[in-house]
């Protein structure tokens, strides 16, 4: 009878078929687009590439698009205040910044306004990066008095596509669709049936620039030339603290009612992560009768996707709920959610504290100076999807306000501020927005159900508190002390790689004992491996009875637990550590995916630790793997096969084995699962897992050495060797420091264990003899007597 196990049961074939089918369907397809044997599908622009087209859809044929192609020669524009209008909603090109586009929006309509030059609506910089510079660029345009973009002088863009050298600013905000532009407003007035419906066009329409108290219009053309819109403001030193752009124009819709004058004005302060924003509602002079206005303010949408080729989370709507003096309560939708349906989403119960949408290192934002007194509620709005992928649709909150009630004279002012900018604690919490530091995950497939909702909703909340007052403080700490280590050798910055590593000792340490007793307690299952064998060759059965092969399988699980209780063996005593370090694992990975300190963390060949080690370019993309060769999750795979080899007991039946290999066979699904982890996520699992082989490794070696089978460890000169916990550095007993003295209590206790095992193996072994003798005499057949049963004495 052949022993050689069937093709389904053989490891080495399982992977052979796996590699074969996967290299098969990639070169396949490969080679076929490659000799032009499938169709071309049109390819799909990025994302901010699609809303540029999109925004520039009501522009003029001739328009030119400086982000898509900054060598090219911009058209020159035909005089007139109707094209000059158009050129005022686009947004001024960055030939620097070609991928990131600029938001352009549609020529504006409306009554003709003198039109300032598009560069010089600009607020802060972003060359400014010392401590007390600007942490934002405001891009701001006087179609619809709206922003174009807005960028971070604090944070680079991906690295994807570009080198690391050639770092680019974040865009956190941007006008993606003419018909959303961030901070456009938009009046609205009851219809027929009592329902808000917009009136003029203030949101498209090009606004008045006011310079000082004068609009721009107001100025001839030699002082329109020489004005600058933007007001520097000062400090009473003479010192700049911000810089300011004010726009205004007048409602006149319905014309039954009288006409509003609103003044829009844009403040960037240095070292803030938001933009403020005041609307300032005023009666014309002569006007003697009051109005009510309600309006529609456009939240801020654009905000990127980071690592859209290995992520899982793309962008996340939320409402912080709550008044004046109470913590706000944060609630997060999805982008696929909301582009479902997104009137289904809205906040009419509490007052909006703010409202935004954030991915996963960034937030951006609207908060009202006084939400129960300027917000109605809040609105989810659908800016850009492409039906074939909803879950990256762009998603913006918009606010809409409680009627305002303007008076002669004094009028009435809203205030708001636009953050953008990370979510840390430091930056939030000046906007009460502390909430939005712990991640939310959102947006799950359940695997089980109700039963799996119900564990994550437990298990979520702890997690994310652990990351953000645990293990996060606990590697910012260690990666200060890389950092002033570096100092001493003329270093400026620490190494989170370095830090990763060294969390990972720490938390082995903590471990230490648990660990160690996992290892002891595999390591007697190795040597319990041969009495189990012998255990299932005595008590086994192969007969076709199913009855009396249950009932034998029954007597061997239960003579195995006693073997167990007589050596002191628990079997499911390993499984504590590794339930112990799961909530260390998936803090760790909370951290590595929200954390903007660890975002562009360089180390080794990797150029970012929260995302994968990419180290090639593939010319082709890998099904389910992606466009990179990652090296990391290669080397974890390959330390947990080396970990199964060496420390995997000798399967005992025909089912451990079965078992044995199919955890070979998972480890190429677990491959294909860690093939896109964040590289500092991978760092973390191949140092544990070196750890892990070193301490059971050196567990032998520390153990006391073996006395011979059936021999005495007495009187016969063959006691313990040097390796005896009990003998100090002369032999005497346990000597040195505290460390010292603890190490060799360990070590004595697992002397203890051990003996106590040869010990009794030396007791059993004759008993055993016996048995086995008994039965190859009972197996023999001798004419003319009868076979004793198994197992009986004669």
């Amino acid at each position: 009878m052949s022993t050689e196990p069937p093709p389904s049961q053989d490891p080495k074939r399982l992977f052979l078929f796996m590699v074969l089918s996967l290299a098969l369907i990639t070169g396949t397809n490969f080679l076929l687009s490659r000799f032009g044997l499938l169709p071309e599908p049109e390819p799909e622009p990025p994302q901010d590439a699609r809303a540029r087209q999109v925004a520039q859809a009501g522009e003029e044929p001739g328009a030119a698009d400086e982000d898509q192609d900054p060598d090219a020669d911009a058209p020159a524009a035909e005089d007139g205040p109707e094209d000059q209008a158009g050129e005022v909603a686009e947004a001024d090109a960055d030939p620097a910044d070609p991928a990131e586009g600029s938001g352009t929006a549609p020529e504006p309509e409306g009554p003709s306004v003198a039109l300032a030059d598009p560069d010089r609506l600009v607020l802060g910089s972003i060359e400014d990066q010392g401590p007390g510079g600007y942490h934002l660029q405001v891009h701001a345009s006087q179609g619809g008095a709206s922003l174009v973009r807005v960028r971070s002088s604090r944070h680079s863009a991906e690295f994807e596509g570009i080198k690391p050298e050639q770092r680019r600013p974040m865009t956190l905000v941007q006008s993606v669709a003419p018909g959303h532009r961030p901070l456009a407003l938009q009046a609205l007035g009851e219809d027929e049936e009592g329902l808000l419906r917009p009136v003029g066009d203030l949101d498209r329409r090009p606004w008045q620039v006011v310079v000082g108290e004068t609009p721009l219009d107001d100025l001839d053309e030699e002082a329109r030339a020489q004005a600058d819109p933007v007001e520097v403001l000062r400090d009473a030193q003479g010192d700049e603290v911000g810089q300011r752009i004010r726009f205004r124009a007048t409602l006149d819709e319905p014309a039954d009612l009288p006409p509003v004058e609103i003044t829009k004005t844009f403040t960037l302060r240095k070292g803030a992560d938001a933009v403020e924003l005041d609307l300032d509602f005023r009666l014309p002079g002569g006007a003697d009768e009051p109005r009510d206005l309600v309006y529609r303010l456009d939240g801020p949408s654009g905000i990127p996707i980071e690592g859209e080729w290995y992520t899982h989370t793309f962008r996340n709507a939320y409402f912080g709920k709550g008044g004046e003096g109470e913590a706000p309560e944060v609630w997060t939708y999805s982008s696929l959610d909301v582009a479902k349906d997104q009137d289904e989403y809205v906040n009419t119960e509490r007052p909006t504290a703010f409202a935004g949408v954030e991915n996963q290192y960034f937030a951006t934002f609207l908060k009202p100076e006084a939400p129960t007194k300027q917000v109605a509620e809040a609105v989810m709005a659908v800016v850009d999807a492409d039906e074939r992928d909803l879950k990256k649709a762009d998603v913006a909150v918009d606010l809409i306000s409680e009627p305002v009630a303007v008076e002669p004279g004094p009028g009435a002012t809203h205030s708001y501020a636009l953050f953008a900018g990370p979510k840390t604690d430091e930056a939030l919490t000046p906007y009460g927005a502390e909430g939005l530091a712990i991640y939310r995950q959102v947006g799950r497939v359940p695997i089980i159900g109700w039963l799996f909702d119900i564990l994550w909703a437990i298990v979520d909340p702890i997690v994310a508190l652990i990351s953000v007052y645990a293990i996060g403080p606990l590697l910012a700490g260690i990666y200060g002390l890389t950092a002033r280590v570096s100092g001493w050798f003329g270093g400026t910055r620490g190494s989170y790689g370095v830090a990763i590593i060294l969390l990972t000792v720490v938390v082995r340490l903590v471990l230490f004992p648990l660990s160690r007793k996992q290892a002891a307690s595999a390591k007697k299952m190795q040597e319990l491996q041969p009495q189990m064998m012998e255990l299932r060759k005595k008590y086994g059965s192969d007969d076709p009875d199913p009855q009396k092969r249950q009932e034998a399988q029954q007597r061997v699980a239960q003579e195995t637990f006693a073997l167990y209780r007589k050596h002191g063996v628990n079997p499911l005593g390993g499984c504590l550590p590794v339930f112990v370090q799961i909530p260390i694992f998936m803090t760790l990975w909370r951290v590595l995916n929200v954390s903007v300190s660890l975002r562009q963390a360089p180390f080794l060949w990797i150029e970012n630790l929260a995302a994968p080690d990419m180290l090639v370019k593939l010319p082709f993309t890998l099904p389910l793997l992606g466009p990179y060769f990652n090296l990391l999750p290669l080397g974890v795979i390959g330390l947990f096969l080396l970990q199964m080899k060496l420390f995997t007991p000798p399967a005992t039946s025909p089912e451990q084995e079965a078992q044995q290999r199919i955890m070979k066979f998972m480890m190429v699904f677990m491959m294909l699962m860690f093939y896109r982890v964040p590289a500092g996520l991978a760092l973390y699992f191949i140092t544990s897992s070196m750890w892990a082989i070193g301490e059971r490794l050196l567990l032998p070696k520390v153990s006391p050495s073996s006395p011979p089978v059936g021999g005495d460890d007495g009187g016969n000169g063959k006691g313990r060797g040097p390796s005896d916990p009990d003998s100090g550095p002369n032999g005497g007993g346990p000597g040195g420091g505290w460390l010292s003295r603890k190490l060799d209590a360990l070590m004595k206790e697992a002397a203890k264990a051990n003996e106590t095992t040869y010990r009794r193996e030396d007791l059993d072994r004759p008993r055993r003899d016996l048995d086995r003798g008994a039965e190859r005499e009972g197996d023999r057949d001798r004419p003319g007597k009868r076979k004793s049963k198994p197992g009986k004495r004669r």
